[in-house]
């Protein structure tokens, strides 16, 4: 059970440090430093990429996490995380189709969601999902 938690305050602080661009944590005690090492094997990798040619479906989240569930709940889907003019947004889809980009950018717009269809040659991506 402890090993578990320690592996969520990992996760935790990896899409915290992420979204947030700001230096990140996790102390615990002597006694279960002493025992072991953190589960850094289970951690997904941090590997920033351009996305290519296309478009790209933003969402600003407003440093709001829980949106990314909101979204998720409305595509359906999961959604990644990506870097555009030096701030984070979530990824609602990456397409060729313009078609499709207008359609996802017409229907999260329609739910309330602030979103944006721009030129992903010029998006990063941090994570694939959230």
């Amino acid at each position: 059970m402890r090993k578990i938690a320690i592996e969520g305050c990992y996760a935790t602080l990896i899409f915290a440090t992420a979204i947030a661009g700001l230096p990140g944590f996790v102390v615990e005690s002597k006694a279960v430093a002493q025992t072991g090492t953190p589960p850094t094997e289970n951690l997904p990798a941090y590997n920033p990429k351009p996305l290519g040619t296309g478009y790209a479906v933003l969402i600003d989240y407003f440093n709001q996490p829980e949106l990314a569930e909101r979204v998720q709940q409305a595509l359906g889907k999961n959604v990644g995380l990506v870097s555009y003019g030096q701030r984070p947004y979530l990824l609602a889809l990456h397409t060729s189709n313009q078609k499709d980009a207008t359609d996802t950018l017409k229907a999260l717009s329609d739910r309330g969601f602030w979103v944006m269809v721009v030129d992903s040659q010029k998006v990063t991506l941090l994570r694939s999902q959230v």
